[in-house]
């Protein structure tokens, strides 16, 4: 089976995830890895098995802003969309994110897999890491945390690292599954 990883990011953290299954499944060659904005559609229509990681922006999949035209290209794919980022796995934003994209309704078969914390700190502007560390700071003085809010302060100190294969674990049993094994070639 013909694998495609297509990846989608604002600031490079689903880049990073997509580089690393990259790395897992393709013998350590992490420039197989698709980015949205360029797609290559000569490859894309001949993958059987496509992984789309992509962050959530605005109640948007990133993909979708950047390559509109790939819920037609997944058309009878197999498809793992690997979200990236600091929504909550069971809020209705994602979920409503994830239905307006309508990559399920082109795809033979779609599985979702959320990863934690997608924040990479060091590549947000100035602006932005000002404020995400006020944020994560008054964050922490809430008595409760919300699941979203813990998540956010994980990620904007750096306690989660994005490439951490029992993080994409998950990711590669399920294209080990769907390619036949291929998704262990060098972990």
């Amino acid at each position: 089976m013909t694998l495609s990883i297509v990846a989608a990011s604002r600031h490079g953290s689903a880049h990073k995830v997509a580089r690393a299954i990259a790395a897992s499944v393709h013998d350590g060659q992490e420039e197989q890895v698709i980015d949205a904005d360029a797609l290559d559609l000569d490859v894309l229509a001949a993958a059987q098995v496509v992984v789309i990681v992509s962050s959530i922006y605005k109640g948007t999949l990133e993909v979708i802003r950047q390559a509109p035209t790939i819920a037609s290209l997944i058309t009878q794919k197999d498809v793992a969309l690997v979200t990236v980022g600091l929504t909550d796995p069971e809020s209705d934003d994602r979920r409503e994110a994830i239905t307006r994209s309508e990559l399920a309704s082109h795809a033979r078969s779609m599985t979702e897999f959320d990863l934690l914390g997608a924040l990479e700190p060091r590549e947000l502007g100035v602006t932005d890491r000002m404020l995400t560390r006020f944020l994560a700071a008054n964050l922490k003085r809430k008595p409760v945390l919300t699941n979203q809010e813990r998540r956010f302060i994980n990620a904007a100190e750096g306690g989660i690292d994005l490439v951490d294969l029992a993080e994409i674990d998950p990711v590669l049993e399920w294209i080990d599954v769907h390619t036949g094994g291929a998704g262990r070639l060098s972990s």
